[in-house]
């Protein structure tokens, strides 16, 4: 009995064996197909959130009335605007994964009659620029960006834009992030108050940058930033 199956495998070798290089690189382009199919599911998935975006307060260098600033900057994701005012609103992002950017746009969900408003792009940051600014602002208030750039991975940019507000209240705050292949989105959160005083957690930049590696170590060290009426 085992030396007819024995017979079998060898029978059933000695006629694939004359076809086994091209069995074995079929089966590799197979192969190699599925893995850049998960690739580009993964990256896909990936640009659904493609940026680690924060609201900036900088240091003492570039002037908001409507925070108490220190030496250091800070990231947060909540600032408080002082009601029926135009302030500056910093906003900081860092890049998930490499991807080309046809477009970013920032607004607010709301009642157009009440929610904040974005007037105008102005990044102190930038202290030279001969490029001319491509945007329009659409139906919802929403300022787009059209950029047509490349994004790379753990860059750090900033864009700064003019903000007025109207009535008090509690607005979430988008940024939409607009590629070839996918729409991406990152959530902020902007308070309108008469009357701002209280303080949000902050996570600063360096401190964001060892929460990884002391995760299971030490607990992330927060602090606080206290908004002011200008």
């Amino acid at each position: 009995m085992l030396d007819a199956i024995i017979s079998g495998y060898l029978y059933v070798w000695d006629i694939l064996r004359p076809y086994m290089s091209h069995i074995l690189s079929f089966i590799a382009g197979i192969f190699t197909l599925f893995v850049i199919w998960l690739g580009k599911r993964i990256y896909n998935t990936k640009l659904r959130n493609p940026v680690k975006m924060y609201f900036l307060i900088s240091d003492q260098r570039c002037q908001l009335d409507y925070v108490e600033q220190d030496e250091k900057e800070h990231l947060v994701k909540e600032i408080t605007l002082p009601s029926n005012s135009k302030q500056l609103v910093l906003i900081w992002y860092r890049p998930r994964v490499n991807y080309f950017e046809d477009m970013h746009y920032f607004g607010c969900e709301g009642d157009l009659a009440t929610k904040p408003k974005i007037i105008n792009y102005s990044n102190p940051f930038v202290i030279q620029d001969n490029l001319q600014r491509n945007y329009y602002i659409d139906w919802h208030q929403y300022y787009h960006l059209i950029t047509n750039k490349n994004r790379i991975r753990d860059e750090v940019y900033v864009d700064g834009f003019e903000v007025q507000t109207f009535s008090s209240g509690e607005y979430e705050a988008n940024v939409f992030v607009h590629t070839p292949t996918r729409l991406g989105k990152a959530k902020l959160k902007i308070v309108v108050a008469d009357d701002p005083s209280e303080g949000v957690m902050c996570s600063s930049y360096e401190e964001e940058k060892r929460k990884l590696r002391h995760l299971f170590i030490k607990k992330h060290k927060k602090h606080k930033v206290r908004f002011i009426t200008s």
